[in-house]
């Protein structure tokens, strides 16, 4: 059948060449319309419980709140961890589901979730009002803005920031615009405390008469003589300060009138502790854009860029807009990089190429390159794939492979052409006799990328395109390889002469000097084959694992976390003060932080922190080019992370460098888990000191139960009732001279303003003579019913799974693997005497086991794979054993040289391995099947392995070093995630490229004696 096709190809080679040129035209047009993103679709199912219980304290939303929440969602369908926190006055809780779920049984699951939330609702307090639940947690923004200014009020921030919203709406592919950080001013009521307690009249009185003054009641409408009627309505919402300073809220014993302005300071504020956001120094009011998924990001921010220079040019001069973090500037970058090294591979490829085979030969091979990559473009727009960094890797990694079939079957119709064939039975014969061999390679190969299809969850979301664009160049080059390169070859080949065919070339004497020797010197040549395997074991063995290692982008992540947890104004001091050792640096372009609430999220790997007055984030941009002192992002880190301990001692600061995926807990860390929370603190002491103690680990931080200082007011219920007192009345009011109470809302001149109610009380003196007012109308000082005791109280508990956990864990040095601390931080803890009913975890994370299960499952079944489809094709147990006997030299020299060069193990070295596996059993099958063929046509077996060697030398050697060399600009682009993957290729293929021609043949013509 293949003959009656190929004889077809060439005599319709002018249509052949018509539909291969329009294929490629219609693979640049795919490429061109393919979505460009920086990194792949990655969909993590998780959701977020947030409850408000005002009053609650910490313990309390713990056993009434938090455990009921969680005793709930672990029943839920595809139910996977689930995390909490239990605070004062909140309880919020993060789950994970499966990550095999589908799309649809993920949704099934939210919907599950949120009536499960509902049906737990009548069991909580009653003073929880409602249920918050997220669905929607990995979010990013596509481009973050700082709109700022000098001498700029808040208020005009904002509207800067919605006008400028409201422009970026209107751009076609932009999901959605968020406004952050726009505190609006509000109109500040602080009554004196001292001027109250002289009156009949509470602040509780006040925030009602200031509400029921700022109603708008539709009056109804009224008759006119046509029989028509008219509506009517009334004035009622504040617009000034006058009409609320003139609220008459009580009298004189002399019936003087008194006014609200006469017991308190009203005038327009920001709103106290308010959190906010900071753009090299100013106050700024963020916006946050989002694109749709699927599209061009790096067209559509073209538009965006322009829609905000226009806004820009209508600002006044004290106003500015500052780019925080754009990711079609990212996006462009990092394709143009990938593209780069994608050119250069194909001009190496093609020239080992023209190198290696006559100038007419290797123009027919390296034809493969391009109708594969542009063919497979059709295919990628057709399976609705992107153009990204892993798609653009696979095209790198599968560059050298391309040619792989070409080159065999160029070699085999070149020798029938020399022979005086004619050209079309050459060309036929040709293809035909080494169409099995070839077919088996690639089947190998394909098997090996498609077992990478089995892995689940966000490991297979981030590779997947990986093995889609291998699949489809492989089999796409097959094709190729068996039609389009014999016809080209029909056209452009001409037998060479004689006297350079039969020129022994320095390569084939070699080559045969050793394959002597080898077969005459069996226990030489068996002892230096385990000895090299033994020794790169030896090696590989002091190699580390780093799963997922940071990519070298040029940004900075501080997470500050105040340990005064409900201390705004130390969180302000603490980020100002990191802020001046960060602007200290030639490196620094920009600094953007969050005080009080955290930077939307820009990268799938960097979660939104949400708010707290404890916590402080900030995003650094860095040129590291400006000094010159560092070459990596790593290495500034390291050298922030030293400055910031010696600076900062009072609260947690942590500087990390953007990864590939969110990071679900520190790289070095165990859990402890328990009820008693003394005990797991004395364990947790312990187990933290081991760690600060261990060389090399940074940024040591416990989840230890700690408790701050509060004042308990314990009130006396008898003497309550004797004054007419009522408990929640006593706390409302003191809620609101403390706190403060948003009354109502004024507009003025077109903007809102809450109007916010609270006393001057500043101390506990005065809150002990704070008078209540009872339901008689008689008020009481506070410290006549209640007494003032100072009591301890945890600030928050912590559940992993529904049980109490303290998280201990540090950060790795530069220049210290995390894997090796986490090893030593392990053994370290094992003379530890830990405390009955407490349990440390050691084991390493869920995610981390699955993604190792997932990598051995999938390189277990390509192998299995493999190995059923060759033992239909040999029929012999030995010499399948032979084929795979250059794996172990495969995989011990390329870990071997990934060790040397100074890098870790990690989940796309795992990736590489699986990968090496199809490769590397290519040429021992093309020389194995050679081998039986010559001893079919009545060679022994000494004669058809030595002559097997010789004459497949060429392609075998073509092969590997189209791949190897082809590999170069991936190994040297500086990708920390990627140049370890090219570093092991190029070393595996390498040693079984020279285990294959010198040990297959001399190993068969053993084991088939």
């Amino acid at each position: 059948m293949i003959k009656r096709i190929l004889e077809s190809f060439i005599k319709q080679k002018g249509l052949v060449i018509i539909l291969l040129c329009m294929i490629s035209i219609i693979g640049v047009i795919s490429y061109i319309e393919m979505p460009r993103t920086s990194f792949p679709k990655v969909t993590i199912p998780s959701a977020a419980v947030t409850v408000i219980a005002p009053g609650l304290t910490a313990e309390e939303v713990e056993k009434e709140v938090t455990k009921k929440l969680e005793n709930a969602i672990m029943d839920i369908t595809g139910f996977k961890e689930s995390s909490s926190q239990s605070m004062n006055n909140a309880s919020a809780v993060v789950l994970r589901f499966k990550n095999e779920l589908s799309d649809e049984e993920v949704d099934n699951s939210f919907t599950e979730l949120r009536q499960k939330m509902e049906d737990v609702k009548s069991e909580l307090p009653d003073t929880v009002s409602s249920i918050t639940v997220n669905t929607n947690l990995v979010d990013s923004a596509s481009l973050i803005l700082a709109v700022s200014g000098d001498n700029v009020s808040n208020d005009e921030l904002s509207q800067r920031a919605i006008e400028l919203q409201d422009k970026l709406k209107q751009i076609h592919g932009v999901s959605k615009v968020r406004v952050l950080g726009d505190n609006n001013s509000e109109i500040s009521i602080v009554v004196n405390a001292r001027k109250l307690n002289q009156l009949r009249l509470s602040l509780a009185d006040i925030v009602q008469m200031i509400n029921s003054n700022n109603s708008i009641m539709p009056i109804g409408s009224v008759s006119l003589e046509d029989d028509k009627s008219i509506s009517v309505n009334t004035s009622g919402r504040y617009s000034s300060l006058d009409q609320l300073e003139n609220i008459i809220v009580g009298s004189t014993d002399s019936n003087t009138l008194i006014r609200l302005k006469d017991i308190a300071d009203i005038v327009y504020k920001d709103a106290d502790d308010s959190a906010y956001y900071l753009f090299n120094g100013r106050k700024s009011v963020t916006v946050a854009l989002y694109f749709h998924e699927g599209l061009n990001v790096v067209s559509l921010g073209e538009e965006t860029r322009q829609t905000v220079e226009d806004f820009r040019a209508g600002l006044p001069e004290t106003v500015k807009v500052n780019e925080v973090y754009f990711q079609s500037d990212d996006v462009k970058s990092d394709i143009d990089n990938f593209l780069l090294n994608v050119i250069e591979a194909i001009v190496i490829v093609m020239l080992v190429v023209m190198v290696g085979m006559s100038f007419r030969n290797g123009l027919i091979v390296s034809l493969a390159i391009p109708l594969s990559i542009f063919a497979n473009f059709i295919v990628m727009k057709f399976v609705g794939e992107q153009i990204h960094f892993m798609s653009l890797t696979a095209l790198i990694m599968v560059l050298g492979m391309l040619v792989d079939n070409s080159v065999v079957v160029s070699d085999s119709i070149q020798t029938y052409i020399d022979a005086g064939t004619d050209r079309l039975e050459a060309c036929t014969k040709g293809t035909k006799d080494v169409a099995v061999s070839v077919f088996l390679s690639m089947l190998t190969a394909v098997l090996t990328f498609a077992s990478m299809l089995t892995l689940a969850g966000i490991n297979r979301q981030v590779i997947i395109a990986i093995p889609i664009v291998i699949i489809s160049c492989l089999v796409l080059s097959f094709i190729i390889s068996i039609f389009v390169t014999p016809m080209f070859c029909y056209i452009f080949l001409k037998p060479v002469n004689e006297s350079k065919r039969n020129k022994v070339g320095i390569t084939n004497r070699v080559y045969d000097a050793i394959s002597k020797y080898t077969f005459e010197h069996k226990k030489i040549t068996i002892i230096t084959a385990i000895g090299m395997i033994v020794l790169f074991g030896v090696i590989m063995a002091n190699a580390t694992m780093d799963m997922m290692p940071k990519v070298n982008k040029e940004y900075v992540l501080i997470d500050i976390k105040n340990y005064q947890a409900d201390n705004f104004k130390q969180t302000e001091k603490l980020v100002m003060k990191v802020q001046n050792i960060i602007s200290a640096q030639p490196e620094t372009v920009s600094i953007f932080s969050g005080i009080g609430i955290g930077i939307p999220s820009y990268s799938f790997a960097v979660n939104e922190k949400g708010a707290s007055d404890s916590l402080g984030d900030i995003c650094v941009k860095i040129d590291l080019k400006k000094d010159g002192r560092f070459k990596t992002t790593a290495e500034m880190v390291s050298f922030l992370q030293k400055e910031i301990n010696a600076s900062v001692v009072d609260a947690y600061v942590v500087v990390n460098q953007i990864g590939i995926i969110p990071e679900t807990g520190t790289p070095i860390g165990i859990n402890i888990y328990g009820d008693d929370m003394a005990l797991m603190n004395e364990a947790a002491s312990q187990i933290a000191a081991k760690l600060k103690g261990i060389e090399g680990v940074t940024a040591v931080s416990s989840d230890s139960y700690y408790s701050t200082y509060e004042y308990f007011i314990n009130m006396d219920d008898k003497k309550m009732n004797a004054m007419g007192l009522l408990k929640a009345s006593v706390q409302n009011e003191l809620n609101i001279a403390v706190s403060g109470r948003t009354a109502a809302t004024a507009y003025d001149n077109g903007k809102e303003y809450n109007i916010n109610v609270k006393s001057d009380i500043s101390s506990l003196d005065a809150l002990e003579n704070y008078k209540i007012k009872s339901n008689t109308g008689a008020k009481y000082m506070t410290k006549q019913f209640a007494d003032f005791d100072i009591s301890t109280s945890l600030n928050t508990i912590k559940h992993i799974d529904g049980q109490r956990v303290i998280s201990i864990g540090g950060y790795a040095q530069y220049g210290y693997n995390a894997g090796a601390l986490q090893s030593k931080f392990v053994e370290a803890i094992k003379d530890i005497e830990v405390p009955d009913g407490v349990i440390v975890d050691t084991t390493p994370s869920k995610d981390y086991a699955e993604a190792m299960d997932g990598m051995m499952m999938a390189g277990f079944l390509s192998m299995a794979l493999i190995i059923f489809v060759l033992y239909l094709q040999f029929k012999s147990v030995k010499q399948l054993l032979l084929i795979f006997s250059s794996l172990p030299i495969g995989v011990t020299s390329g870990m071997t040289a990934v060790y040397l060069t100074g890098y870790s193990l990690s989940f796309f070295v795992m990736l590489g391995i699986i990968s090496m596996l199809g490769i590397i059993l290519a040429n021992a099958i093309v020389l194995v099947d050679y081998i039986n063929t010559e001893r079919k046509n009545g060679l022994s077996i000494n004669e058809a392995c030595q002559s097997a060697g010789v004459k497949r030398l060429r392609p075998i050697l073509m092969s590997t070093l189209t791949t190897v060399l082809g590999l170069i600009p991936l190994a040297m682009s500086g990708q920390v995630l990627f140049v370890p993957l090219a570093i092991l290729l190029m070393a595996a293929l390498t040693f079984c490229m020279i285990f294959n021609l010198v040990m297959v043949p001399f190993l068969y013509s053993i084991i088939e004696k």
